[in-house]
């Protein structure tokens, strides 16, 4: 099954099926952009992405983000289906270089909605910049993210969009992109550093923002709505789930995404306002043909009536010509009322005269919304003005000089349901600064310079429901200042200096739902700081200066779903600390002091599905820790200092699927440590002291799919080493001092794919060292100690098609050591001892996508003709020079270039195999 890949926080606004995508006036048209694509396409909240319906073409997917697009519109043609034109530009390393014109042809109707969909969703995304800097992909191997059974997100692996950089062929000595665990998981604020801005963020208001006090639509960092985006996709790191998530109904096949994926651009002035007025334009154009989907709907009936009344009629006998002619003039006014129709004035030019703009900002009617916004940011205003109009929706004055926030500034704005005031360098707010705004929902004061607030300062909002006060200058909340907001669900005081809260400081707000601290210098808990917040569902306090978790802190938050604690100064966990918690399903302890783990640390969070302890101080884990964890499916242990692992000792974590122990200082795994782990499919025990691994160590993971042993002291792989690992796809062992692999001791591997022994001591390889994988994929070897492989050793590999074997002291190959390999795609020999090369392989090699043979000392003698002849016939398999595009901050190319350089006779050495003339090799 194939998904689509999207972004974390987006979702599929709309999408049509049977739509056709052309391209014209590009100059060379790469071979993915040519001719016809049928396929399917959607609209999010960044982009339009079109996913064609053939996933054998060079075309996987094309995206067009809304800051990339220009001069949109949608046509209508005689007889044919409507469609969308515009412009698309491309970015460096997107795949394809310069602008296009795009056509969306919508062969089963849906232009007009889509159209108009479209520029309302891409009018948001230009004002917040989003548009042109959508969240990227970007996989870590230090944090994970847990399976999706449980409906949390997936990564996408094996195929990886690794930020802009795109991948079109094999990056020289590299496997693809099939690495890594789970991509990295919210929260989404860090403690260094403000929230990323979204389409969620202050910069704009949510396109469908819910009444006060209402689950759904769109609020800010909504969790329980935005928390199954990523499509269910199986990979070796993630178990096959069969729980899809809200938006599975429509996944359309997709395999990669980083084919003809084209990245944003930086915005700036000119670009934004371009992109606003290319959309006001559209939208101009969509509303003047909003009629004329409808009329030709029936078009072809009006055809065949007319027909049908001439042929009944006295002048059925007339000649064809003039029977034509009068069809014709039926058809034609059938068109007038139309025409006349979209002459008229648009419901946005006729709104405009209803209301007047103060001369600083920009006021735009959305009608497809039916709200007047104004947008007055980056005035460098001192003062709200007076004249703004009393209709108004949403006003932002983001980015100005206000100073001071005075008294009745917005006594006129009754209507007024989104205000962002974010980045102005407030000072103060006075009394009654927010006097008339009773029906304001969102209020954005993040980003100012405000120490302090009089308690009632929201006392005229009631039905306010999001309040951002963070990145500001806090050193205290007084009592009462939150009095009367009993509809706010989010709160956000990040990044302040607020040491100390008052007991009672959140009593006024029952319905609050996600409350963030982090990024203060909070060190200490009042015991009735969240009693009143039976409602909370995300409470964020990493980022301080916490020391200990006592008990009762948490214990009236019974709905309470995620608690991030990470990046405090912990050292101590009260015993029953978390009791009450029964809703708790994500826990981050990360980067504290932790040292000691109790019997009774984790109690009563029986619905926990992923804890995170990492960097800590861990020494020991102790048995029945996690005994009421029996729903746990995330466990972070790595970056701590646990120096062994007993018997048994994760009981009771019979849901586990990914266990985390790298970065230790790991010395002995006791047999049956792992029993009863069924469920676990990634065990990553990187980066530790493990020397033996004797029988029965991973005993017990039935369900395993990766193993990370790399970086270790691993010296010799013994027969039973992984016995019973039958559904073990991945095996890391890079990076270990490993001089043997037993003949069948990795017979039990059935299911392996991917094997790295790249860094180690391996001097031989036996006939019997691979036997029992027989669907291994990738074999990579660089960087042993090489000198013999048997003619047999790759025997059992005949589904193999990545080899490398570089970077080591190899002399000799012989036609049957390759000879079984018929399916490699890619086989690097570079910098070896190697004189000859066998001919048969190239014989047989018609799969063959890449040969690196650089580095060796290849004696160029009539043994090598054939290779030179395959060579030049076959460039883009022996690449003389490889050019990697590498997206970042400034993209670059880089070029290596591969020698076949002749080390003897001495008469051609130095010079590369095909540059020899035929004539040197006539006599062979």
């Amino acid at each position: 099954m194939t998904a689509t890949l999207l972004f974390c926080k987006s979702i599929v606004l709309l999408s049509f099926n049977n739509v056709q995508l052309t391209f014209q006036d590009i100059q060379p048209t790469p071979d993915a952009l040519k001719g016809k694509k049928k396929g399917m396409v959607f609209l999010t909240p960044h982009r339009v992405l079109f996913i064609p319906k053939d996933q054998s073409k060079a075309m996987k997917s094309f995206s067009m983000p809304f800051g990339l697009m220009e001069g949109c519109s949608v046509e209508q043609g005689i007889l044919v289906a409507n469609y969308i034109k515009g412009k698309i530009h491309a970015q460096p390393a997107g795949g394809w270089e310069g602008t296009a014109t795009f056509k969306l042809s919508f062969y089963s109707g849906g232009a007009i909605d889509f159209g108009k969909a479209m520029i309302d969703v891409a009018t948001h995304a230009l004002r917040s910049g989003s548009a042109y800097n959508p969240v990227v992909y970007v996989y870590e191997s230090v944090s994970f993210m847990p399976a999706r059974r449980n409906n949390y997100y997936r990564s996408a692996a094996p195929v990886v969009y690794q930020g802009q950089q795109q991948q079109f062929a094999y990056v020289p000595g590299q496997p693809p992109a099939a690495g890594g665990y789970y991509a990295p998981v919210p929260p989404t604020y860090a403690p260094d550093r403000p929230p990323p801005p979204s389409q969620f963020s202050s910069t704009q208001p949510p396109p469908n923002f819910p009444q006060a006090g209402t689950s759904g639509g769109y609020y800010p960092s909504a969790p329980s709505v935005f928390a199954n985006y990523s499509s269910p996709l199986s990979s070796p790191d993630q178990p096959i789930s069969n729980t899809a998530g809200p938006l599975s109904d429509f996944n359309p096949p997709i395999t990669s995404m980083p084919n003809y994926y084209s990245a944003p651009l930086s915005p700036d002035s000119e670009q934004t306002s371009q992109g606003l007025a290319a959309n006001k334009s559209t939208k101009s154009t969509i509303q003047k043909n909003s009629n004329a989907e409808t009329n030709f709907k029936y078009l072809p009936l009006l055809l065949i009536g007319a027909k049908v009344l001439l042929k009944k009629s006295l002048l059925s006998k007339m000649h064809k010509s003039v029977e034509f002619l009068l069809v014709s003039v039926i058809v034609c006014l059938w068109f007038i009322p139309l025409r006349t129709e979209s002459q008229l004035p648009s419901e946005e030019e006729s709104d405009d005269e209803n209301f007047h703009c103060p001369s600083v900002c920009t006021c735009v009617f959305d009608d497809y919304s039916e709200e007047l916004n104004v947008y007055c940011s980056s005035h460098y205003l001192t003062s709200i003005p007076n004249d703004l109009p009393v209709n108004a929706k949403a006003v932002w004055f983001d980015s100005n000089n206000f100073t001071v926030l005075q008294s009745r500034a917005f006594r006129n704005m009754s209507n007024l349901d989104f205000l962002n005031l974010e980045n102005s360098h407030i000072v103060s707010v006075e009394q009654h600064a927010f006097y008339g705004l009773n029906l304001l929902v969102h209020l954005h004061l993040e980003r100012n310079k405000l120490k302090y607030l009089v308690p009632n300062a929201f006392l005229h909002t009631p039905s306010l429901g999001s309040l951002s006060l963070n990145n500001n200058n806090f050193g205290k909340v007084e009592d009462g200042l939150f009095s009367g907001l009993s509809h706010l669900w989010y709160l956000n005081l990040g990044w302040n200096n607020l040491a100390v809260l008052p007991a009672m400081g959140f009593h006024d707000l029952p319905n609050l739902k996600e409350l963030i601290l982090a990024g203060n210098r909070l060190t200490y808990l009042q015991p009735q700081l969240f009693i009143s917040l039976v409602e909370l569902k995300e409470l964020d306090l990493s980022g301080n200066l916490l020391r200990i978790i006592k008990g009762n802190i948490f214990v009236k938050l019974q709905k309470l779903q995620k608690l991030y604690m990470s990046c405090n100064q912990i050292s101590t966990i009260m015993p029953r600390a978390f009791m009450g918690m029964k809703s708790l399903r994500w826990l981050d302890l990360s980067h504290n002091r932790i040292a000691v783990l109790h019997e009774e640390t984790f109690s009563g969070l029986l619905n926990l599905h992923v804890l995170r302890l990492v960097n800590n101080s861990i020494t020991g884990l102790r048995h029945r820790t996690f005994r009421e964890l029996q729903f746990l499916e995330e466990l972070q242990f790595g970056y701590n200092k646990i120096k062994s692992l007993s018997e048994n000792i994760f009981g009771g974590l019979v849901q586990l699927e990914v266990l985390t122990l790298n970065n230790n200082q790991i010395q002995e795994v006791k047999p049956g440590a792992f029993v009863g782990l069924r469920e676990v499919a990634v065990l990553n025990l990187s980066s530790n002291s493990l020397k033996n691994l004797p029988d029965g160590t991973f005993k017990g993971l039935l369900n395993l799919h990766s193993l990370h042993l790399e970086n270790n002291a691993v010296t010799r792989i013994q027969p039973n080493t992984f016995s019973g690992l039958f559904c073990l796809r991945r095996l890391f062992l890079q990076n270990n001092y490993i001089s043997v692999i037993d003949n069948q001791s990795l017979s039990d591997l059935k299911e392996l794919s991917e094997l790295d022994f790249r860094y180690n001591k391996l001097t031989r390889l036996s006939s019997q060292a691979f036997a029992g994988v027989p669907n291994l994929e990738y074999l990579l070897l660089k960087c042993n100690e090489l000198q013999y492989i048997s003619d047999a050793t790759f025997q059992p590999l005949q589904h193999l098609s990545w080899l490398d074997l570089s970077e080591n002291f190899i002399e000799f190959l012989n036609n049957y050591t390759l000879k079984p390999l018929t399916k490699l795609k890619y086989l690097n020999l570079k910098g070896n001892s190697l004189r000859h090369f066998p001919q048969q392989f190239l014989q047989q090699s018609s799969q063959l996508e890449q040969l690196l043979l650089e580095g060796n000392n290849w004696h160029c003698d009539c043994s090598l003709k054939s290779l030179r002849v395959y060579c030049l016939k076959n460039p883009h398999v022996v690449p003389r020079y490889f050019e990697s595009a590498m997206g970042g901050d400034e993209t670059h190319t880089i070029i290596y270039t591969y020698n076949i350089t002749c080390a003897s006779p001495q008469a051609i050495a130095n010079t590369d195999l095909r540059d020899i003339s035929e004539d040197y090799f006539g006599h062979c």
